[in-house]
């Protein structure tokens, strides 16, 4: 009678967790890009060896004599020509041996990512496209324009090493603005395209709160960009004012903000005529600043025209 198998020895044939699964799971999935790739490459050296199968009904005989008949410009045999026959053999069975040899394919763990912060690993290595590639065929151009595609990428740079090791350090996009909105919050650039706010930890210097989500403009493509006369007039008003970090922005009265200190809300109005605006309101900055608990706006909207209004209570953005 066979022995019974015990639980511990049924447990013992099983993987133990998740990870163990996990791994095997992976390893089956390269083995089968393994096998493709193989497959891939017996397609064409069949057609290689087609070719070599072809030539050889002309080429002659190994007869020195029946060359020269054949092909009155042979020179006859030179050891540089055996060297040369031995250098094409060479190089084709290298070639041959790369193809098999799996230390000469790049897989994910193959691929480092040097200087990534917002930006994880595995989304880098999806824009890659080098699952299972042999480093033969490695472009390290190719790779960095694929790479270059992710909206996070500002530059990166790209390093092959042998034998099949890739490198690969990224430049992430750093946001000039935060632009806030109802539904999500996003991350402005310096040539005002918005991308969804990636970290929270990364505060840039300056928030437009837009509660109705209207200093945003379509483009071509599909593309959002903020409104670039409000973002280069907020970075400026920011710049100018200390202590000034956040603006707000709605239909009625553009860009609006309120004097750091004080009680007073500005009206500041599109990005348009901005040195008249702030000469209007450089000369209201005496008058606000002695009596910064006073309840009031300023409007620059029409610079030509700027006038205070007072309040009982606070004014409404």
């Amino acid at each position: 009678m066979p022995p019974r198998m015990t639980s511990g020895s049924r447990d013992r044939t099983r993987p133990h967790s998740t990870a163990a699964r996990s791994a095997a799971s992976t390893r089956e999935a390269q083995q089968r890009r393994r096998a493709q790739r193989r497959r891939e490459f017996a397609q064409q050296w069949q057609r290689v060896e087609g070719v070599i199968d072809g030539a050889r009904s002309w080429v002659p005989a190994f007869d020195l004599r029946q060359i020269r008949l054949r092909f009155p410009g042979f020179s006859g045999f030179r050891l540089s020509k055996l060297v040369s026959l031995l250098m094409l053999v060479g190089v084709v069975a290298a070639l041959y041996t790369f193809q098999e040899d799996e230390n000469f394919f790049v897989y994910q763990e193959n691929v480092a990512f040097v200087n990534a912060g917002y930006l994880t690993n595995e989304e880098l290595y999806e824009y890659c496209d080098i699952e299972s590639w042999s480093v033969l065929w490695i472009d390290p151009e190719m790779i960095r324009q694929q790479v270059l595609a992710h909206p996070y990428v500002a530059d990166a740079q790209v390093h092959v090493q042998w034998p099949a090791y890739v490198t690969i350090t990224v430049d992430e996009v750093e946001p000039i603005a935060r632009w806030s909105t109802p539904n999500n919050d996003y991350w402005v650039l310096a040539d005002s395209r918005v991308l969804l706010q990636r970290s929270e930890s990364f505060a840039p210097q300056v928030t437009i709160v837009d509660p109705e989500s209207s200093a945003g403009e379509p483009t071509t493509g599909g593309t959002i960009r903020l409104q670039q006369s409000l973002l280069e007039t907020a970075l400026v008003l920011v710049e100018r004012l200390p202590g000034l970090d956040t603006l707000r922005y709605n239909r009625s009265h553009g860009l609006n903000f309120g004097v750091p200190d004080t009680q007073t809300w500005i009206y500041w109005g599109d990005g348009r005529r901005f040195d008249e605006k702030w000469m209007a309101l450089q000369s209201a900055l005496p008058d606000i600043e002695s009596d910064r608990s006073a309840n009031q706006t300023f409007s620059v909207i029409a610079p030509n025209r700027p006038y205070f209004r007072y309040y009982a209570d606070s004014p409404s953005d």
